[in-house]
């Protein structure tokens, strides 16, 4: 019905969020659990560091990154939930000026395909810190504000995101009336791993992002679909830290030169984006024919579909060349 590329409509080749992810076990309960909490001051104007009794965790100000003097705080109680070590609750709460790093020992190991990353207390949730690592024994991370933090487990592997991944699970076929012209508004994916994160061994803080935009239209009469195909963009965005180009004797403005793109370096990290333009106009034109809740356009297969008020879901089934089976739906909004 529609062609494949559109099912890329974005793609992101980084990190997944979640941990599926085998393996893996959680480090040594810190001894301050439970104890009283630490506390030094700190003046704005010279910065500091704030160390747990034990030395398992530590917050490092640098100087003008505090409005004011404050005297810091950090008390440590018992691993729950995800986390894979000790919660460190880090205070008051107080806007920074400019990022403070934490560091948080880790002598668990940690699962095939997985990375350790520094997580703050977001709700009833772990939220990661992006561009958090695990080095030499510890997790370290940039932070804008104090809350509760621990070491968590996300997947390393190179993941296919869709967008409204909700959209596919739910959609229940109801058929209705396509007659009219539609708008070609989304396409929603569920996520795929397509293999290891390409950024692994060499900098794991670093993330890979296409973007594919493909618009068109579709026009249906009583018995015929006239479909119209834009030229499909594709936005890449490339994200890693300075640090890691300069471990591989690269600068933020070469970094982007063999993907044509334009980079800006900002809070350690350098930001590559390039856009290019991929194939041409199409437009076809096919018979299509209603079967109950099912939708059959030229010699196609019979697919299900969904029209409510100025809305259409279509969901597609594209099976590749080695069997494996992708569902994705196709958002349509009436002209």
């Amino acid at each position: 019905m529609i062609p494949f590329a559109i099912l890329a409509l974005v793609v992101a080749f980084a990190c997944s969020g979640s941990d599926t992810a085998g393996g893996g076990t959680t480090g040594t309960p810190d001894p301050d659990e439970g104890k009283a909490a630490v506390e030094k001051e700190i003046k704005a104007a010279d910065g500091g560091t704030l160390t747990t009794a034990s030395g398992k965790a530590s917050v490092t100000v640098p100087p003008g990154a505090l409005p004011a003097d404050a005297k810091l705080t950090v008390a440590v109680s018992a691993a729950t939930g995800d986390a894979k070590a000790s919660i460190y609750d880090f205070g008051p709460s107080m806007p920074f000026l400019k990022p403070v790093t934490i560091e948080i020992a880790f002598d668990g190991t940690v699962g095939s395909e997985q990375k350790a990353v520094l997580a703050w207390q977001n709700g009833s949730t772990w939220t990661e810190v992006a561009g958090s690592a695990l080095k030499d024994g510890k997790v370290t991370g940039s932070i804008d504000h104090f809350t509760r933090f621990t070491i968590i487990f996300v997947d390393d592997k190179a993941v296919l995101t869709g967008n409204c991944a909700d959209t596919v699970k739910s959609f229940t076929a109801c058929g209705g009336s396509v007659v009219g012209t539609w708008a070609l508004e989304d396409v929603c994916l569920t996520d795929t791993i397509l293999g290891e994160n390409p950024f692994k061994d060499t900098c794991p803080q670093a993330t890979l992002v296409y973007e594919f935009d493909w618009a068109g239209s579709f026009t249906f009469t009583s018995d015929k679909v006239k479909m119209h195909f834009e030229a499909q963009d594709v936005v890449a965005t490339l994200d890693i830290p300075t640090s890691c180009l300069t471990n591989m004797k690269m600068t933020c403005a070469t970094a982007g030169e063999s993907m044509k793109a334009t980079c800006t370096e900002s809070g350690g990290r350098c930001t590559c984006k390039s856009t290019q333009s991929t194939g041409e106009p199409e437009d076809e034109e096919k018979t299509y024919s209603i079967q109950g809740n099912t939708i059959v356009i030229g010699d196609g297969t019979p697919t299900e579909y969904c029209v409510k008020g100025s809305t259409a879901h279509v969901k597609v089934r594209d099976t590749s060349s080695d069997g494996k089976v992708t569902e994705f739906v196709i958002v349509l909004k009436k002209q």
